[in-house]
């Protein structure tokens, strides 16, 4: 959204109250107002370089017809037909790409006649089949992904491998029923191309839909809803949000927040379901009710042997996981957060200070509050100048005891010099310290140029990046966000409480040995570990 002077600001407000965000918001401001929040918002213009946009959209704006049955015509894809119920969901099958393509465009043809089927291609594991194409890059904000990088790091085998990566295309008037996303995952939605109106109902809204037999609807914009005799609650619904996605932009939908989803045009949409340390504790707490269903269900059948192996059988069969394997998901996200922990209190220990004869850029960290919680920070950027003496060299014992200013200067909105005999120094602060060399190398740059230093320029960052050899194809930045060390912390922290909590549930004693990649107590015990190294070293939980 754009204001009056024409800027794009970074959070604005629609009518329907949803933030509307753009590329200008950082990472960490993102990860504290929506993320740990658990709250929904909007992005505009932050896909406009995907490549699925500029081939799979032909120049009027609608999806590309030729292009997608060309390439991808026989490919095998899932089809839902909007207009059947099966089990409060819509019943889908196979169809060669290029047959669902031809009876897309014969749809448009009848102007999509309300007598034919309406199909909507479903849950296409796009990026699984075609893992070289780079249809998309995934935004930042959204990279810290455990759900696919747990079945990227342990299924190497592309024909056995999951992923919760999606390919969405169907015509207008095309739905998803009302729904929360899997794991109570987060999701977010991007619409390559057309328009989506989404119905989100906050957590507990939900309680409000059901009918009296405790069951969600199938479609919350039914008639039928009114009938107290069916719905009795639902004239006591407090909030439902409803927005309006129009092409290029990317909605965020927090854990646990049920949505319905139509299509107002021919659409064409990629979507990621996802968690990490913000809502792997929703998510637990939605495996344990899951569980206690199951349990509560076959109650009748306990004295059958072997029924708690039973219930988790029926357990994962409904939901897609069981305790062994969310025990073996918890180790994989937490072992390459260990190793990367444990080089930076290596790094950290071995570090010596050094005289500051050459000029450089260094980051420092200071105020990084850690907890279960929330996550603050500041970074601050510092140049350091040594400065000539008459004969025109410079002076390595007056450069020898060089101070570190500690500062609350906005990022962009300057710097302040201290000058003394043997320096000078200018400091800037920003949340993300990748975006603060960025947005300020420029101007730092002409600085140094405008001084008449004449200095050679070396970038240097304490600490933050870290080399660490990964035994699987992921890309090591995904554990480091934006080489961040609050963010590993963050993690592994999580990581601890929800594995205590798993270690100490009853039903977790029934789980076989052999199903876990590794002992359980001993794996809780390393990361216990990892983080006590992180307090002796000196670094705390507060870097």
């Amino acid at each position: 959204m754009n204001n009056q002077d024409g800027e794009h600001r970074a959070c604005s407000q629609r009518a329907d109250n949803l933030p509307v965000l753009d590329d200008s918001i950082s990472y960490d401001e993102f990860f504290e107002k929506f993320m740990i929040a658990n709250q929904p918002c909007l992005f505009k213009g932050i896909i406009n370089q995907w490549r699925s946009i500029k081939e799979w959209v032909d120049s009027n704006g609608r999806p590309n017809f030729q292009y997608l049955s060309q390439h991808f015509g026989d490919t095998t894809v899932p089809v839902a037909n909007c207009r059947k119920e099966q089990y409060g969901s819509q019943p889908k099958a196979d169809m060669l790409m290029r047959d669902f393509i031809k009876y897309w465009q014969e749809y448009i043809e009848e102007d999509y006649n309300e007598n034919k089927r309406c199909l909507y291609l479903k849950d296409w594991h796009f990026t699984k089949i075609f893992p070289d194409y780079n249809a998309y890059e995934t935004p930042v904000y959204f990279t810290s992904d455990w759900l696919n990088e747990f079945w990227d790091c342990t299924r190497q085998d592309s024909k056995s491998c999951d992923d919760y990566r999606f390919v969405y295309m169907g015509p207008k008037n095309s739905w998803t029923p009302l729904h929360a996303d899997v794991f109570r995952s987060f999701s977010w939605s991007a619409n390559i191309c057309g328009s989506k109106r989404w119905l989100i109902y906050p957590p507990g809204e939900e309680e409000f839909l059901r009918d009296k037999y405790g069951n969600l609807p199938f479609d919350v914009t039914s008639s039928e809803m009114n009938d107290k005799t069916k719905f009795p609650k639902f004239s006591q619904l407090k909030q439902c949000i409803e927005v309006i996605q129009r092409a290029g932009e990317v909605i965020f939908i927090p854990s646990g927040w049920h949505h319905q989803v139509f299509n107002l045009e021919d659409t064409i949409s990629i979507n990621h379901n996802w968690f990490n340390g913000c809502n792997v504790n929703i998510v637990w707490e939605f495996l344990k009710s899951e569980l206690l269903a199951v349990q509560r269900s076959i109650d009748d059948c306990k004295d059958m042997d072997e029924w708690d192996e039973q219930c988790q059988l029926i357990m994962k069969a409904n939901t897609a996981i069981d305790y062994a394997e969310f025990f073996n998901f918890l180790t994989t996200i937490a072992t390459p957060r260990m190793r990367l922990i444990l080089e930076i209190v290596t790094q950290h220990e071995s570090s010596m200070p050094k005289s500051a004869v050459n000029p450089e850029y260094k980051i420092d960290q200071h105020e990084n509050f850690i907890d279960e919680d929330d996550i603050q920070t500041k970074h601050y950027l510092q140049v350091n100048r040594p400065i000539e003496n008459h004969s025109g060299d410079v002076s390595p014992e007056n450069n020898s005891d060089l101070k570190v200013f500690d500062k609350n200067i906005q990022a962009n909105d300057g710097g302040f010099y201290s000058e003394n005999q043997s320096q000078k120094s200018i400091i800037f602060r920003s949340n993300s310290p990748d975006r603060l060399l960025k947005a300020e190398e420029e101007n730092i740059l002409k600085l140094e140029m405008n001084k008449g230093h004449g200095c050679r320029i070396t970038y240097k960052r304490s600490n933050d990046e870290v080399d660490c050899e990964m035994t699987s194809k992921i890309d090591p930045r995904r554990c480091l966000l934006s080489n961040d060390r609050r963010h590993l912390l963050f993690d592994l922290l999580r990581l601890k409480n929800v594995m205590d909590k798993l270690l100490m549930e009853p039903e977790f004693k029934f789980v076989k040995l052999e199903r876990l990649i590794v002992y359980p107590v001993e794996i809780l015990d390393k990361v216990k570990s990892i983080l006590a190294k992180v307090e002796h070293s000196g670094l705390s939980l507060r870097l």
